[in-house]
């Protein structure tokens, strides 16, 4: 690698924390995907940017096993997402055992992220949020339109937009109808991900399922621990 300014070497990147788990079946992908594609649940959220609230490019809704386990995103990013039992949306609830058996975690939320077109995406960010328990992989199950999920390291990219898609350091996950990737405890710390936007594609859900620590929790409610923006 070459020398950074005054000799030194450039940050390395972290161990590659990334996996594919195996695939659901498709009879069971297509049912949940017809039940969660246009869930009761989802909504729209709204974040501060230049001074103007803007809509989120995708519908979302949060999933936890405590109702008092909100979602806050970020301090600019409006009021967040309450929490809907996991028993209220049956596909979450199954797909959730299927994600815990896969990543050996006990799984108690999930985020669900549904994007209707293929201009809809996600920015780069790292679901590093302080009330996750960090020692905890995330699981990540694709419903519905294949699309690309990047990843690429935190160091040397202060930077870089947050839609800025391109780059030697990327790495890209094609997504398919019913596949699992698993994201390894420290992806979120070492790493970022995103979703480009992809114009032909058609409708999309994705289920991230997450562990929140209950002795951090707490934290959710503390705006001086949140990040400002959802992204950071």
């Amino acid at each position: 690698a070459a020398a950074a300014a005054g000799g030194a070497p450039p940050p390395a990147a972290p161990p590659f924390p990334f996996r594919l788990a195996p695939m659901l079946s498709r009879s069971a992908a297509d049912e949940a995907l017809r039940e969660l594609v246009d869930a009761e649940q989802l909504e729209l959220t709204a974040y501060e940017e230049g001074g103007a609230m803007r809509r989120a490019p995708r519908r979302m809704a949060w999933f936890a096993a405590d109702a008092a386990w909100w979602y806050p995103f970020s301090r600019s990013h409006g009021k967040g997402l309450r929490a809907h039992a996991l028993r209220s949306a049956p596909w979450v609830e199954r797909l959730l055992q299927v994600a815990s058996a896969a990543a050996g975690c006990e799984f108690n939320a999930c985020l669900l992220n549904a994007y209707r077109i293929g201009s809809e995406f996600a920015a780069w960010h790292a679901d590093d949020d302080p009330w996750l328990d960090a020692a905890a992989p995330i699981a990540s199950i694709s419903l519905g339109a294949e699309r690309d999920f990047l990843v690429r390291p935190k160091v040397q990219n202060a930077a870089r937009q947050p839609e800025d898609f391109d780059g030697a350091d990327v790495a890209a996950f094609r997504l398919r109808h019913g596949s699992m990737l698993v994201m390894e405890a420290g992806a979120q710390e070492g790493w970022r991900h995103a979703l480009p936007p992809c114009a032909d594609a058609g409708a999309r859900v994705n289920l991230t399922f997450r562990r929140v620590d209950p002795a951090r929790v707490h934290l959710q409610h503390d705006g001086r621990t949140l990040k400002q923006n959802w992204g950071s």
